[in-house]
Formats: C-alpha cells, structure tokens, sequence
C-alpha cells in the first residue's frame, strides 16, 4: 500500500514560505550586486577626477556632477598621468678658504686668504679688482644661486659685489651694492662701457660698512634676482645664459678692499 501523499495545510504553509524565501534572498543578492557595481562606478569617476587614474578630465564632460566640485569654475581640460614629478636634484658647492688662492683667479687686482676668509684688493688705487672662482664647467648649470658674505672697512664711498657671466677682459654681469647710501643695482659690463639693467634702488636690508651683508644671486633662462640679507632687491631680464663666463666678487671703487665669506653655490639639476 503506497503512503499518502496528500500535503496537509501546514505541510503547504512550510512549503510556499521556503519558496519566498528563496525568492527574497535572489533579489537581495541582485539589489546588492547591482549596489556594489554603482559604487564602483562612482569610487572610479572620483579616482579619476583626483588624478590617480590616466588620461584627462574635462568639468564640461561631467557637469552631472559639477555642484559637487568645488574648482567648478575652473573650466577646462586638465592633463591627469597619475603620476608625480621627479623631485630635482639640487647640488651645493662651498669654498671655506682654509687652504689657499688656488680655486680663485683675479682678473684685475689681486686676492689673498686671511682668517678663513677671501680678501680682494686693487693693485692700484686708481683701479677696482675682480676674483672669479674656478669651477669645473660642469658644475655651473643653466640655473643657480650663487650666495657670498661682503664686508668693507671703508666708510666712504664704497660700490662692490658679486659677478656672474665674467670674461677675461673682466666683462660681465654686476650685481652692485653701496652700502654707505643703502641703495643696489643691476649693470651689464662690456670692457669700459656700463649697461643699466636694473638701476640704483633703495634695498632697506643693506647693512652699513663694517657689517657682513648676505648678497645672492639666483639665475634662470629668463632673469637675474639680487637678493641682500634674505629680502629681493632688484631683478632684470637675464641677456645671457647663467653658466656662461665665470662667477666671483668685484670691486669698483679704486682703493677699496672687500672680504668675501661663506661663499657658496646651489644647482638644480
């Protein structure tokens, strides 16, 4: 005799709830699958806008979302390589004059080491001098700063500095201080013949005669900046690449002697 296989009430009661059961957990799992997918969508869209992904954004491509943005106004294409620069690699050179005169040359005058420190000084007094540091080529790139202490004992007049593009007929780009009326300036120097770049200008960091005065030059492709004890001075246009010629100190006033200290050279490369 075969069972009954009559399903009683609760037997269909047991049944019909497995089935929606089953049936709720596939839609869970498509409601959660489809979750997951936008989700994504949106993490990569902002990824992308942040730059972390290849390629370019364009704020018109996705005004959808532009209230969100807080450089809306920014239009344009902007380039995204996901990728950061390579940090350049900066070199500094010094010369602490503990030996000798032997990586210095002076065009005109004569230079000597006393107490750690570089003294130049005309032969004559009729002349001013210039000292110029030998540097291997190589060394002296197309942008640098070149930094120097300058001290006089003079009182009176007084016009010295640093050079940068110096030639052996003691030709090149002067960067001036007079520390007795406070003032700098920028000149181009070709034989006897003075070319203003940046004329005489009040530099209200320019210390008095008997103090040391932090001068620096900083030289690029496109310009000169003299900068006195930390704070910009004057600029100008530069008319000839940094790295050609020499570097060194001068003196214009006839008669009149300098120290230079802590000299040093920084390069990007």
């Amino acid at each position: 005799m075969f069972p009954d296989t009559k399903s009683t009430p609760s037997e269909t009661r047991v049944l019909m709830g497995s089935i929606h059961l089953r049936r709720g957990s596939v839609l869970l799992a498509w409601f959660l699958v489809v979750l997951f997918a936008l989700i994504s969508l949106y993490s990569l869209y902002q990824m992308n806008l942040l730059g972390l992904l290849p390629g370019s954004v364009s704020w018109d491509e996705v005004s959808l979302f532009a209230y969100t943005n807080p450089f809306e106004s920014a239009r344009g294409v902007i380039p995204v390589t996901g990728l950061l620069p390579e940090p350049a690699i900066q070199h500094t050179f010094v010369d602490e004059f503990t030996l000798d005169t032997g990586d210095w040359s002076a065009l005109q005058g004569k230079v000597s080491i006393r107490d750690g420190a570089l003294e130049l000084s005309p032969n004559w007094l009729s002349e001013g001098g210039m000292a110029v540091w030998n540097l291997p080529e190589t060394l002296l790139t197309s942008a640098f700063i070149f930094s120097a202490d300058l001290t006089t004992d003079a009182r009176a007049f007084q016009r010295f500095g640093l050079v940068i593009n110096a030639m052996p007929d003691g030709s090149g780009l002067l960067l001036i201080i007079e520390p007795d009326t406070g003032k700098a300036a920028i000149y181009q120097r070709s034989g006897k013949t003075y070319t203003s770049l940046s004329d005489w200008q009040t530099a209200p960091t320019l210390l008095p005669a008997l103090n040391p005065n932090r001068i620096e030059v900083e030289c690029n492709a496109r310009s000169v900046l003299l900068r006195i004890n930390g704070v910009d001075a004057a600029t100008a246009a530069a008319p000839l690449p940094c790295n050609e010629g020499q570097i060194g100190a001068f003196v214009l006033t006839p008669g009149l002697r300098i120290r230079v200290d802590k000299i040093s050279l920084s390069t990007t490369q």
